[in-house]
């Protein structure tokens, strides 16, 4: 049996929580965020943040990017409301492409083609 390294076997056998967890910590992030963004009562954060945590525990694979790409549209419909509609120029649509790119498009990529963020990142 190969030597190998504690990081690897905890990462073999934990990875996946791991990964879990996190995301299940980022999106409730993301979902406040939204949530405060949208001026909804504090009544329903309460009801809100829960939900998408054991929805990014139970499913993050489907959680992870709708939350992601809510939150992205969110970002970009601010700015376009921010600015004046003569204003709308290159470099904006610029802007809205490398958001689009960056936060939606690669991630995805990169968890098709690995399977996982962390194994990564961690295993070199």
């Amino acid at each position: 049996m190969p030597n190998r390294n504690f990081r690897s076997i905890v990462l073999d056998k934990y990875s996946d929580y791991i990964e879990r967890t996190l995301l299940s910590i980022l999106n409730s992030v993301l979902a406040y965020g939204l949530s405060i963004f949208l001026g909804l009562n504090s009544q329903y954060l309460y009801l809100i943040i829960p939900i998408v945590a054991l929805t990014s525990i139970v499913i993050p694979f489907i959680a992870s990017p709708v939350i992601t790409v809510l939150y992205i549209v969110n970002l970009i419909y601010d700015k376009i409301i921010d600015i004046d509609t003569k204003s709308i120029n290159f470099d904006f649509s610029i802007y809205i492409l490398i958001e689009i790119i960056l936060a939606i498009i690669v991630p995805l990529l990169i968890e098709l083609k690995y399977k996982s963020i962390l194994r990564i990142y961690f295993n070199k």
